[in-house]
């Protein structure tokens, strides 16, 4: 009986991390590639509303599931105005894959947030700590990335781009941004009283 466990740790201690950090590093691979491809993708857009009629497709990859074998989506989210970012969402992420994943992808600094079970985290010890603590028995975490660049111009909500760098003499001089106030009374003078 021993024998059995002692080769069975010995098993995982030779091809347990090594998978998950396969995995990991093949994951990893996957989101560079959808960091890139999403928004060349939606260049020309006002939102990120049509990922949910065009999945996409990295080579090697099936597009509904993770490497560990559970769902894995790319949709639409919204920070400020419907659909202005997106976001990646791993569901049944095992707690040391989660915490390898999130660490790896927190240190590359892309992410407007990262979530872990729906709560935002703040460092990687907060990371780390939210992929290793269970919140139900089977012990798997959600784990969701987010990215966000901005609202972009023309969005669909009429929100208007930010506008901070006129003065009033510089605007009722006709020189307002595209999308931005035209009202001097809108914009500071160039010098405060």
């Amino acid at each position: 009986m021993s024998l059995v466990v002692m080769l069975s740790l010995v098993v995982y201690a030779l091809f347990g991390p090594t998978t998950s950090a396969a995995a990991v590093s093949q994951e990893s691979m996957r989101l560079d590639s959808l960091v890139k491809a999403i928004p060349a993708a939606f260049v020309a857009g006002v939102d990120y509303a049509g990922l949910t009629q065009n999945p996409p497709q990295v080579p090697g990859f099936q597009s509904n599931l993770s490497l560990w074998q559970q769902p894995f989506s790319v949709l639409p989210a919204t920070v400020l105005v419907l659909d202005d970012a997106w976001q990646v969402t791993y569901q049944g992420t095992p707690p040391d894959t989660c915490a390898k994943l999130g660490e790896g992808e927190w240190n590359k600094d892309r992410w407007y947030a990262i979530d872990v079970d729906g709560k935002a985290v703040s460092d990687p010890t907060s990371l780390e700590h939210a992929c290793t603590t269970p919140v139900d028995s089977s012990g798997l975490h959600e784990l969701q990335f987010l990215a966000y660049n901005g609202t972009k111009p023309n969005a669909t909500s009429g929100l208007a781009p930010i506008c901070f760098d006129r003065t009033r003499e510089e605007v009722a001089a006709g020189h307002a941004d595209p999308g931005c106030p035209t009202n001097p009374a809108d914009y500071l003078p160039s010098t405060i009283p």
